[in-house]
């Protein structure tokens, strides 16, 4: 939000910078901008993931299934597209430099999506992979994901479904307000 973008009133005359100063500040217009920082980062293409789990089993302790959801997501669903942009385990995290943007939802509601009947645990995700290998993965004349990811997607037994995307600049700030759907910033993702 720039002081431009705001409503020519006295109030915002006069206070139109410190709001957006405190707006930008927050954990919130933090995390915005660093979606923004990736997503404009010229060596890099951003990916918006969606993936759906079926028959998890829940880990040891509290939100067994949450920390089950994002182990497959980390590591099962992200190492099949590292390894199809690069084979060895020590260039992954050039091919792949931002991976740690995930969030779980399981029974997610607002006022306009009541709880659906069939709930499944699911993972949203952002990541961003180098440019030059954006084509193993994602096909962009067709917008359709790789042959090989997908299937290698589909086989992983516990993926019910997935969607994964290119993440445009315009789009990134909404994406990222959809995923938190109202949740603290500052809660591990």
């Amino acid at each position: 939000m720039k002081l431009h973008d705001l409503e020519k009133t006295s109030f915002n005359d006069r206070y139109g910078s410190e709001i957006i100063q405190k707006t930008q500040s927050s954990i919130m217009g933090l995390k915005l901008q660093e979606i923004d920082w990736i997503v404009t980062h010229p060596n890099w293409i951003t990916f918006a993931a969606t993936v759906t789990f079926k028959d998890l089993t829940p880990m040891e302790g509290k939100d067994g299934m949450k920390k089950s959801a994002l182990y497959e997501y980390n590591k099962r669903v992200l190492n099949k597209i590292r390894r199809r942009l690069s084979r060895s385990i020590w260039n992954w995290g050039s091919v792949m430099p931002v991976d740690y943007i995930a969030q779980y939802e399981y029974s997610e509601s607002s006022i306009y999506k009541p709880i659906p009947k069939s709930r499944h645990h699911h993972v949203h995700g952002i990541f961003a992979i180098d440019k030059q290998l954006s084509e193993r993965i994602f096909n962009s004349r067709s917008y359709l994901l790789d042959d090989r990811v997908f299937n290698d997607l589909q086989s992983i037994p516990t993926v019910r479904s997935f969607k994964i995307e290119p993440l445009i600049l315009e789009e990134s700030d909404n994406w990222y307000r959809y995923i938190c759907k109202g949740k603290n910033p500052k809660e591990p993702m």
